[in-house]
């Protein structure tokens, strides 16, 4: 953040109640009890089991529609030897879902090839130009993964080519006008099944892995006994970084994939682990989805996603090795072209004092490539705290990525705008979009008017839940290895946000390439921690012998094999007497 910017978002705290129900169980830590309280857990029995959920409690995989008559279609393919594509996405959930299926049908001895469209050309889900390549390849049964359940038209065209679809999925089954509209195909989507609420919200990845499971369970034998468990450490992939809600069946594959990852014995995620500087073995979903998984990412927003889906595959060493230093090479550029558009962004917003005038900002340029404005977009709304959509102009037309806040629906915002737009989608919190450069005005115009209506200005007031307040006594060793039951953390199971009030700074100091961040030493009186507020150096002018009131969360800071606790602030308010 810049030191002359002029608008700094206030976040609002929100304390959570405190009280909750004492367990007689001592692996339950009295603030675990409360963390618990929180998501509605009030008896032991049930604390016991989210805390160490089992694997074998995972949803019967024959609960999910279609996936009966999906695994004899592919039985009868398998009989026959024909030839089977797996049709991906190029994310880190399509490319591990992917890699799941080809894994799986290689292992069986069938013919079986994968197909991963270009972000650049062909975009999302199905195409023509793809199936018509796979035509010629003489495949007989394409099974997509992480996409399909939109594409009714392509599903037709395939059909024509002679070609069966089988769709696994976990995208909306709905058009813009809420109706359900499903391809002429088995289409297995946990979006079919409300009533099945502990796989409603699998990913691309976990549905792949339930097909898998599927065949194991009418075919044992099939493959060794279990053998299939060693591929959850790409479950675990796909799960985190497609930020789906970590309860119940996707809190168990995503715990139990961190174990698997651990020890993991794919070639190209060790080496991806071993150029990330990174040790597998006290892997977290921290370090899935900052350091794995941008990796991994990276190669579909600026290239093609082959090369990631070629490391998770590759079984020999160097030249997975090889492959994984291409990818970080790659994520390096994405995170300097991301950085570039971040700041060219928050400096027209700033300069044209945007943020003071409107609920909804809208930015183009043809430098910003559409790959990547989904992830500046994401970067934006947090500091602005205001739906931002960014663009990039490639000859007449604008290709984008909308990210939203809390309380405002932008895909339903979009579908009001759609006269507009050549294409859109997505959901509450993210969507895709195309335009005409000539209705850039028309759209900018439109969806100032929807956001001043539907957008209180309470809205923009971002809110910090607070789960805990804690004493600078009881952060310990032991609380600290509490909350690692309450992993893997992400969406409905965030990381405990704490407070402390009336802590003095005894140390104050800039730290970064550009001195963007905050590192402190606090006191409350008797006990001393340090504390890094990441992005605060510029913004937050503190001194010495002044006392603050912390929002943070707990961290373990390993260095030369000592470790220690640090507190990493999330927000910073001046003490009040």
């Amino acid at each position: 953040m810049k030191a002359n910017r002029d608008f700094q978002v206030q976040k609002k705290w929100k304390f959570l109640d405190n009280t909750c129900p004492v367990f007689s169980s001592e692996k339950i830590h009295p603030e675990i009890a409360k963390l618990l309280s929180h998501k509605g857990i009030k008896s032991e029995t049930e604390a016991l089991k989210y805390l160490y959920p089992d694997y074998n409690e995972l949803s019967d995989p024959y609960l999910l529609k279609d996936m009966e008559e999906a695994v004899d279609k592919i039985t009868s393919v398998l009989d026959k030897k024909g030839k089977i594509a797996i049709y991906g996405d190029y994310d880190v959930d399509g490319i591990t879902a992917t890699a799941i299926l080809i894994k799986f049908f290689t292992l069986i001895g069938a013919d079986v090839i994968s197909y991963i469209p270009k972000r650049s050309e062909e975009g999302y889900g199905l195409n023509s130009g793809a199936l018509d390549e796979l035509s010629k390849k003489k495949v007989e049964l394409i099974i997509t993964v992480d996409c399909g359940t939109a594409s009714l038209d392509e599903v037709l065209y395939a059909k024509k080519q002679g070609m069966d679809i089988i769709i696994t999925d976990h995208h909306s089954i709905k058009n813009i006008e809420g109706q359900e509209c499903l391809p002429d195909a088995l289409v297995i989507n946990p979006k079919r099944s409300k009533s099945h609420e502990a796989y409603y919200n699998l990913c691309g990845a976990g549905v792949a892995y339930y097909l898998v499971r599927a065949f194991v369970k009418k075919k044992p034998g099939i493959i060794p006994l279990g053998y299939e468990k060693w591929w959850l450490d790409l479950v675990s992939l796909g799960t985190i970084c497609d930020v789906v809600p970590l309860v119940k069946d996707n809190r168990i594959l995503a715990k139990f994939g961190l174990k698997v990852l651990s020890k993991s014995r794919n070639v190209g995620l060790n080496a991806l682990a071993r150029v990330s500087e990174m040790n597998l073995s006290d892997v977290d979903s921290y370090k899935v989805g900052f350091v794995l998984g941008p990796r991994l990412n990276a190669a579909g927003r600026l290239e093609t996603a082959n090369s990631s889906l070629d490391l998770l595959l590759e079984e020999e060493t160097i030249k997975a090795i090889t492959l994984a230093n291409e990818l970080n090479t790659i994520n390096i550029m994405r995170q300097e072209v991301t950085e570039k558009i971040v700041n060219e962004a928050r400096d027209i917003i700033l300069k044209e004092g945007l943020a003071q005038k409107r609920k909804i900002l809208l930015l183009q340029s043809k430098e910003w490539p559409a790959g990547v404005v989904g992830i500046a977009a994401s970067r934006l709304v947090q500091e602005f705290s205001r739906p931002v959509l960014i663009m990039e102009a490639d000859g007449d037309e604008l290709k984008g990525s909308a990210r939203s806040i809390d309380g405002f629906n932008i895909v339903e915002a979009l579908a009001k705008c759609s006269e507009y737009l050549i294409q859109f989608g997505g959901h509450a919190q993210a969507a895709g979009f195309k335009l005409k450069k000539e209705h850039f005005l028309l759209l900018d115009e439109k969806l100032i008017s929807i956001s001043d209506k539907e957008i209180e200005t309470i809205n923009l007031v971002p809110e910090l839940i607070i789960d805990n307040m804690l004493l600078f006594k009881n952060i310990d060793q032991e609380l600290v290895d509490s909350l690692t039951d309450l992993e893997p953390y992400g969406t409905d199971n965030f990381k405990p946000v704490f407070a402390s009030e009336q802590v003095r700074i005894n140390q104050n100091l800039l730290v970064g390439k550009n001195k963007e961040h905050l590192k402190l030493v606090l006191s409350d009186g008797n006990i001393d921690l340090n504390g890094i507020a990441f992005q605060y150096g510029q913004i937050c002018k503190l001194k010495k012998s002044d006392m603050i009131d912390l929002a943070y969360t707990i961290e373990i800071n390993e260095w030369k094999q000592q470790k220690k606790i640090d507190l990493h602030i999330i927000d910073i308010k001046v003490s009040h007497d």
